[in-house]
């Protein structure tokens, strides 16, 4: 029973990281919510098999243990406390639910929102967004939890064999897929999927570097299980040419061509994506990293190896796309010349001021985008900056220094356990160990320039492949666990399964409700391409049907909320719709921007949208207030324009802060 249960749990969580990624990354609410709930279930059968084991045990109890603790204090920021202790431990977040509180008492949004509108006065998050937080806390539990079933249920050669076979055989189709897409000068992913937001697409990804990122990680566990073939293998027999055509033709050798085609073909592709943070990071932790085997005794000619490798990785690059990607590192010189005129170095330094506004407990995980209007300098275009381009310095503003020593701290117990296992198992997990270093500290550097970890397939990934590093260093002899241990991690399985279940239980009507978002996006798109006022008011009419499910079903997703406010607003000054159907709009317009505000209090858009909806229903003094709190939250080249904008309610504004999303989301 207990074997079994492990099986299951260890293939259930493999196929949702190698799903992953398919899903366009999983960034979208319905596809991580699909991941995240087959991953629950791996975990649930994981915990299982603890219960029903003999002698249940937990590799690297110290590392589970930081994480579980991380993990607390996630969800510690969005835990409603009185308003004096949020004052003090964190201004921003209490003035922005400050403000919300006054705001919807003196405009009268309770009536909208139902009688629970009232029921958090006099208590605030530490997060100045706990909808965005609680979601931060779902995923970094995923995350947790995936990487909990894989460390403990690879548990032998074998199966780490295999878990690694299937990641490079779905990433080298992946590679295939996305070369093909390319070069047949696709727009949309798959052919057919056009991203709401726009961007780069590559592969199945809308950015080309979050599809790098991936790849360079799967290009580690390649040269991983590439290198721990080649120290296994046998060779012939003789050293003679004929021995070695021989052996060429034998399962062993195939096997060794096939891995080592899959990372040369991976490395080549990241230079193709002309992702410039990727391919130097990528060329720098190969370097290190086959800079410490060719000095290593235990493989001296795996340096050898290593070198062959990356003269044909260079060959097939150039054979790819050499011109361009030339020109592409060329830009390289002009951030150096002047890096305080780039973009993303200009964003850092406006993320490390929203650090400084609240550096012990940080602004709230997940909530950056809701809060960087307001530290956006002037300097910055007008667009939303859904991250910060550095994932480090977003660490330190949505965790603070607490967040950011507990993640560090996870870090170096990750660190530590490898170095103390190491030494105690075969070169051949050595070798495995330090192709999968190839992938982490690539991605760790490519981090410094880009957040392609906020992509939940490259977070899963990346736990995956930590997950395969601490088991393969436990391959060791085995030692049974004390009693009173044993006893520990019973208790702990049934605990954890106790919180699975309430997590599980959260919301249960959350991914219908992302569901009804994609279909109400479908249907804007058909109601913009709506050629006659029959088929406008038809399409209309549908759409006001799904976004009342959107309203019902996902109230804290600001997101979601702002695209079906800003729709109906645009709509409801149509007047060819109908009247009946425009009053609908504008009452479900209210309620979506209302309750967006309520997520995101913080952010300027909701408001903005609050208070164009309001104007549209001739709730003009409300509509003002709003307003005028939008106007402070936004950043300066935002106020520009609503200064220089047209009266509140025309048809252009709602167009506007829709255009404005989708062109900064691609543009940054």
């Amino acid at each position: 029973m207990h074997d079994r249960l492990q099986a299951i749990a260890r293939a259930t969580v493999l196929g949702a990281v190698v799903f992953s990624p398919w899903l366009i990354g999983s960034a979208e609410p319905w596809a991580y919510l699909l991941v995240s709930y087959l991953v629950a279930a791996g975990v649930g059968a994981w915990l299982l098999s603890l219960v029903c084991a003999e002698q249940p045990k937990v590799r690297a109890p110290l590392l589970t243990l930081a994480l579980v603790v991380l993990l607390c204090f996630v969800a510690f920021q969005m835990l409603p406390l009185p308003d004096g202790v949020v004052q003090g431990l964190s201004p921003l977040a209490a003035e922005a639910q400050s403000a919300r509180h006054e705001l919807f008492s003196a405009t009268g949004m309770d009536a909208f929102l139902g009688a629970d509108a009232a029921a958090g006065a006099g208590l605030a998050t530490l997060s100045a967004s706990a909808a965005a937080t609680r979601t931060s806390f779902w995923l970094l539990a995923v995350y947790i939890g995936a990487f909990l079933v894989l460390a403990n249920t690879l548990t032998d050669w074998r199966q780490l064999g295999r878990a690694a076979g299937v990641v490079v055989v779905s990433s080298g189709l992946m590679v295939v897929f996305a070369l093909v897409q390319k070069f047949s000068g696709a727009t949309e992913l798959y052919w057919f999927h056009r991203p709401r937001f726009g961007g780069r697409i590559f592969g199945p990804f809308t950015n080309r570097n979050h599809f790098a990122s991936h790849i360079i990680m799967a290009f580690g566990v390649a040269v991983g299980l590439l290198l721990m073939l080649l120290r296994k293998a046998k060779g012939p027999v003789r050293p003679t040419w004929r021995n070695r055509l021989g052996w060429l033709a034998t399962r062993e050798a195939s096997l060794i061509l096939l891995v080592g085609f899959a990372a040369l073909l991976m490395a080549a592709t990241v230079f193709a994506t002309l992702s410039r943070g990727a391919v130097v990071s990528l060329i720098v932790a190969a370097v290190v990293m086959g800079t410490v085997l060719a000095a290593s005794r235990a493989a001296p000619r795996m340096g050898r190896v290593l070198a062959v490798g990356a003269v044909l990785v260079v060959v097939v690059a150039a054979w790819l796309a050499w011109g361009p990607l030339v020109d592409r590192l060329g830009t390289l010189g002009d951030v150096a010349r002047d890096p305080l005129h780039n973009p993303r170095t200009l964003a850092t330094a406006d993320t490390l001021r929203i650090f400084d506004s609240s550096p012990l407990l940080g602004c709230g995980f997940g909530s950056f985008q809701h809060v960087f209007p307001m530290f956006q300098s002037p300097a910055i275009d007008s667009g939303r900056w859904l991250h910060a381009h550095n994932d480090y310095a977003e660490l330190l503003a949505e965790g603070g220094l607490v967040g950011t020593g507990l993640v560090i701290a996870v870090a170096v117990i990750f660190a530590l356990t490898l170095r103390t296992r190491l030494p105690k198992v075969s070169t051949r997990t050595k070798l495995f160990v330090a192709g999968l270093g190839v992938g982490l500290v690539a991605v760790a550097l490519h981090s410094l320039v880009d957040y392609s970890l906020h992509k939940p397939a490259n977070a899963l990934f990346l736990a995956a492949v930590g997950a395969m590093a601490i088991s393969a260093a436990h391959h060791a002899r085995r030692r049974k666990a004390p009693r009173a241990w044993r006893a520990a991690v019973r208790v702990a399985a049934v605990c954890g399964l106790a919180v699975l279940a309430v997590l599980m239980a959260r919301d249960p009507a959350e991914l219908r409700g992302e569901l009804a978002f994609v279909s109400f996006c479908r249907l804007e798109r058909q109601v913009g391409n709506a050629r006659t006022p029959e088929a406008l008011n038809e399409g209309v009419a549908v759409a006001a049907g799904e976004a009342a499910r959107v309203i019902r079903l996902v109230p804290r997703n600001p997101d979601a909320l702002c695209e079906v406010a800003a729709a109906c607003v645009r709509w409801s000054v149509q007047p060819c719709i109908d009247p009946r159907v425009r009053l609908q709009l504008g009452e479900r317009a209210v309620t979506a921007a209302a309750l967006a505000a309520e997520a995101a209090p913080s952010d300027y858009e909701p408001w903005l949208l609050l208070a164009r909806a309001q104007a549209g229903m001739g709730l003009a003094p409300q509509a003002e207030r709003c307003r005028t709190h939008a106007f402070r939250l936004a950043p300066p080249a935002v106020r520009d324009e609503m200064l220089s904008s047209r009266p509140l309610g025309g048809p252009q504004d709602g167009q506007s802060v829709a255009t404005a999303t989708a062109e900064s989301d691609s543009g940054t």
